[in-house]
């Protein structure tokens, strides 16, 4: 029992340091786009592009799929939403292609306004 006091004082140091720690970090704009790099988490270019063929093709399959009649003879329904994997598919290949010209070195950066 007389080991409870030194627990909660343990569990206690961690989150004081939180909390100090969280009202000195500057959370203005140019903080967070500047933030530290993490090693291992970015896309190179080959990755990418790789990638963006990838997702472009599956948004030209999935949309010629989607784009079949519906075969009224069989039994089953389609069960596979080929229009919405086609949405979904061709955001991430735009989301990619901006990615690639950020990497090949397309500046999106906005003038600073004083």
């Amino acid at each position: 029992m007389e080991d409870a006091p030194k627990r909660i004082a343990f569990l206690a140091k961690p989150a004081l340091a939180y909390r100090l720690s969280t009202k000195k970090r500057n959370t203005s704009c140019a903080s967070i786009v500047n933030r530290p790099h993490m090693p291992g988490m970015e896309l190179s270019l080959p990755l990418t592009l790789t990638l963006l063929t990838l997702f472009a093709a599956l948004t030209v399959a999935s949309g010629w799929l989607g784009a079949q009649p519906p075969d009224l003879r069989k039994e089953n329904p389609r069960l596979i939403p080929w229009r919405f994997i086609m949405l979904l598919t061709a955001t991430v290949t735009i989301f990619l292609i901006i990615h690639a010209l950020t990497v090949l070195g397309l500046k999106t950066e906005t003038q600073a306004r004083y």
